[in-house]
C-alpha cells in the first residue's frame, strides 16, 4: 500500500482505509463512473460521539453537516494527489458513489456486512460514513477479501417493521417525507426522532460499545436535541451547515408537533 496515502489518512485520524482495483467493485452507477478508473481508496470517518436517551435527532446528523466535512477532505487530497501523481487524476465521492460502497468496504476488510446493509467495523461499528477515492493511477492494491456477513442474530429485522418487511414505510425516509398520509403519521407518533432512525444500530450485538471518534470535525457543534425555540431561532447559515436541513425547517416542525400531539 501507498505509503504516502497511509501517512495522509493517519494524519487525520482516519485509521481504516484500504484500496482495491476497480475490477473489484461493483458498479451501480456507471453515468459517475471517470473515465479510465484504475483504483479505488476506500475509507471509514467515524461520527459516534454519544448516544443521548433524550436525542431527537440521528446520531450520524447530530454534528455539522458530514458534507461539509468531506469538502474539506476532498480538496485536501486533491492537493496531495496533484503533488504525487501530477499525470493522474482522482475523484471522490461520499453517498452518490458510482461503486456500492458496502460491498468495496467489507473486500477491504474494514468490517462486516449486517442485514440492514450497514458496514460494521470492529471498532468503531456501523457509525461510520464510507468514502471513496477513484483514481486513474494504479495504486498498489491488497487482495480483496470475501465478503462477510454478520452473526444473523436478526435483532436488527425484528426492531423494524420495514426490514422485516411488515411495513413499506421506513422510518427514517417517513422523516423526510414532505407530505405524509394518516397512516405515515400515526407511524411517526411511535417513533422517538424527528429526523433519522437508529433502531437497527443500536439494537445490534455487534454494534454495542463503539470507540468515539477521533475526528474533531463530529465532535463540535453537535445538536443532539432540536426543540421549536431552537430551531426557529437558527439563522439560514446555521441551518444549511446541518444534515437535516435540505428538506426545510417545515418538515422538522411538523414532525416535533407529531412527536409532541
Amino acid at each position: 500500500m501507498s505509503k504516502q496515502i497511509k501517512d495522509f489518512f493517519e494524519k487525520r485520524n482516519i485509521e481504516y482505509f484500504g484500496i482495491l482495483p476497480i475490477e473489484e467493485c461493483r458498479i451501480i452507477k456507471p453515468h459517475l463512473l471517470p473515465e479510465n478508473t484504475a483504483s479505488v481508496v476506500v475509507f471509514l470517518a467515524p461520527y459516534f460521539v454519544e448516544h443521548q436517551k433524550m436525542a431527537n435527532i440521528s446520531l450520524y446528523a447530530a454534528s455539522l453537516d458530514y458534507h461539509l466535512y468531506f469538502e474539506d477532505l476532498k480538496r485536501e487530497f486533491e492537493d496531495f494527489f496533484a503533488c504525487n501523481y501530477p499525470q493522474d487524476k482522482c475523484f471522490c465521492f461520499c453517498d452518490h458513489s458510482p461503486i456500492d460502497e458496502v460491498s468495496a468496504a467489507a473486500k477491504c476488510g474494514l468490517g462486516v456486512v449486517g442485514k440492514n446493509r450497514l458496514l460494521i467495523n470492529e471498532k468503531y461499528k456501523s457509525f461510520v460514513f464510507i468514502g471513496e477515492i477513484l483514481c486513474t493511477a494504479k495504486l498498489p492494491c491488497q487482495n480483496a477479501q470475501q465478503i462477510q456477513s454478520c452473526t444473523e442474530c436478526n435483532k436488527c429485522v425484528e426492531s423494524c417493521d420495514f426490514l422485516a418487511k411488515k411495513s413499506i414505510h421506513c422510518l427514517s425516509s417517513l422523516t423526510q417525507t414532505k407530505k405524509l398520509s394518516p397512516e405515515q403519521t400515526q407511524l411517526l407518533k411511535k417513533h422517538n426522532l424527528i429526523w433519522g432512525c437508529d433502531n437497527c444500530q443500536l439494537v445490534c450485538p455487534l454494534c454495542q460499545n463503539p470507540a468515539q471518534t477521533p475526528i474533531a470535525f463530529f465532535r463540535q457543534n453537535r445538536l443532539c436535541n432540536l426543540d421549536k425555540q431552537t430551531l426557529l431561532s437558527m439563522s439560514d447559515k446555521e441551518f444549511n451547515s446541518r444534515a437535516f436541513s435540505w428538506r426545510g425547517k417545515e418538515v422538522l416542525l411538523r414532525n416535533l408537533d407529531i412527536l409532541h400531539e
